[in-house]
């Protein structure tokens, strides 16, 4: 069974933190996470390979020696390039790190396809452009914190996804729920 993952990153360099976001598809079912980038990650594109990593670790963990294939979609065009399991590895440590822990999942059995899809275009054009805005739209909540717009959710009719969130990965994603505020209405003087 191949499986199309998009995948997307937001990265804010002020605080240096970051937040990645995946969808996933296949013939028995859907995936939707998203979550904060581990610690290591210091760049937009450490964010976005992190992002695939994930991403590539739900669909194995979830389907496991179902899985063929792994069409990856991303408009990260350096994380398209090291996903590549032909790719070189690279030079900066944290992105190699990244490489090898993708390489070490899908051990020669499964294949990746990477493909760039072209970002930030307007969601109502086509299927493409929506599924990358969703993916740009929860890491960019994911980074700041906050809950996902529906919850993080995995609909196979199959089999029972992992609760869990990836433990490789090494920082767990954080949402928090919000509180709603009370307004005090003000009390009638007499």
């Amino acid at each position: 069974m191949w499986v199309t993952l998009y995948t997307d990153a937001s990265w804010h360099p002020g605080r240096r933190e970051g937040g990645w976001a995946v969808w996933a598809k296949s013939e028995v079912g859907r995936i939707v996470r998203s979550g904060a980038c581990p610690p290591y990650a210091k760049s937009a594109t450490h964010a976005e390979m992190a992002a695939v990593f994930a991403g590539i670790y739900l669909v194995l963990r979830t389907w496991g020696a179902k899985v063929e294939g792994i069409q990856v979609r991303s408009d990260n065009q350096q994380a398209m390039e090291a996903v590549g399991v032909r790719a070189p590895l690279s030079r900066d440590p944290v992105l190699r790190r990244l490489q090898e822990k993708v390489r070490e999942l899908v051990q020669g059995r499964v294949h990746i396809r990477p493909r760039w899809v072209k970002g930030h275009r307007n969601p109502q054009g086509d299927v493409t452009a929506w599924l990358n805005a969703h993916c740009d739209r929860e890491a960019r909540r994911a980074r700041k914190g906050l809950s996902p717009e529906r919850s993080s959710r995995t609909h196979q009719p199959e089999a029972r996804a992992p609760s869990a969130s990836p433990t490789a990965i090494a920082s767990a994603p954080r949402h928090r729920k919000r509180k709603k505020k009370r307004r005090r209405r003000a009390q009638p003087t007499s």
